[in-house]
């Protein structure tokens, strides 16, 4: 299952569909990240991109690892995987 997460409902709704289909989680790999200066100067902060880079690489594997931690219990060796 491939899935892009950056919204609470995306990810509750893959954590479901994976307990609908009776499955468990073994691994969780976290790949998703973004870096975006914004095309501006270094010094310089445009809150949009920095709001919506942090949405990304911070709530969303937050909310990635909260959804999934259930799921990951049940695995005999679950594994988590930051991929940086």
């Amino acid at each position: 299952m491939n899935w892009t997460f950056n919204r609470k409902e995306t990810i509750e709704a893959a954590a479901s569909t994976i307990r609908a289909h009776g499955q468990r989680l073994d691994v969780l790999i976290n790949n998703a990240a973004i870096v975006d200066c914004g095309g501006r100067p270094s010094g310089t902060v445009d809150f949009s991109v920095v709001q919506r880079v942090m949405e990304t690489n911070f709530f969303g594997h937050t909310g990635r690892y909260s959804a999934m931690l259930p799921l990951l219990k049940e695995a005999p060796a679950p594994r988590i995987v930051n991929v940086v």
